[in-house]
């Protein structure tokens, strides 16, 4: 699994202390391996204890030191062969180094949590129609007496339907596993695979929607909805 971009770059100095560190892949990283067998971040022999977060839509590990970065000091980001792509391939085994600054400079506001209401119009959009998940706005946006696959996502049900229910086609994988977009199998039937209309590996069947895969702003609230409670 090759690395497309590091933050910080390679050598970088005075580095934000309250900075995380992102690592960009060309594939899909697997959560299940982004703990410290897979990412590891030292200062001499002292490992700094963190949070490993990842973003599958940006193909992105986040690391967010705990406390925050020491002042003027050296930090090295070690990426381990215990990290995979979904797809089973294996990192290859990189070191990058940083030095934080003297001073902290002051951290940006938390954003404001992103509630259904964000979500509901994308699922209003693509969700709807004939042997799809919920009716069309012109047929009063409701619920279907039999929803595709079961799963009915009109207002009054979406929520319920999705988060900690486990998945049709890969039980061990909840529709939304609450606070963790990357092991939610709704946002990995989103996501686009090796060809368009085939979704992100570890799922079955078509990607969805069928037609235009979501765009990168759709999928983002999608993910910070999950990621935020999710919230009705």
């Amino acid at each position: 699994m090759r690395v497309l971009e590091w933050t910080p770059r390679a050598a970088e100095t005075n580095v934000p202390l309250n900075e995380a560190i992102r690592v960009r892949f060309g594939q899909y990283p697997d959560p299940d391996t982004a703990d410290l067998g897979g990412l590891i971040v030292t200062t001499g022999p002292f490992y700094h204890p963190g949070t490993i977060r990842t973003d599958l839509i940006e193909k992105t590990i986040t690391y967010d030191p705990a406390g925050g970065w020491r002042a003027n000091l050296g930090y090295n980001v070690n990426l381990r062969a215990g990290l995979l792509s979904l797809q089973g391939c294996v990192a290859e085994p990189t070191q990058r180094s940083f030095r934080t600054a003297l001073v902290a400079s002051q951290a940006a506001p938390a954003p404001m949590p992103t509630p259904y209401a964000a979500v509901q119009p994308i699922f209003a959009a693509r969700c709807a129609g004939a042997g799809c998940h919920r009716a069309t706005a012109a047929d009063g946006g409701g619920c279907l007496a039999a929803p595709a696959a079961g799963l009915s996502l009109c207002d009054a049900d979406a929520v319920d339907a999705l988060v900690d229910v486990p998945s049709r086609q890969v039980s061990r994988l909840h529709l939304v596993e609450a606070r963790d977009s990357a092991r939610s199998y709704l946002l990995r039937k989103l996501l686009p695979g090796d060809t368009p209309d085939v979704p992100a590996p570890t799922t079955l069947g078509h990607r969805d929607p069928p037609g235009d895969p979501l765009s990168n702003e759709e999928l983002h609230v999608v993910a910070q909805w999950i990621d935020d409670g999710p919230l009705r």
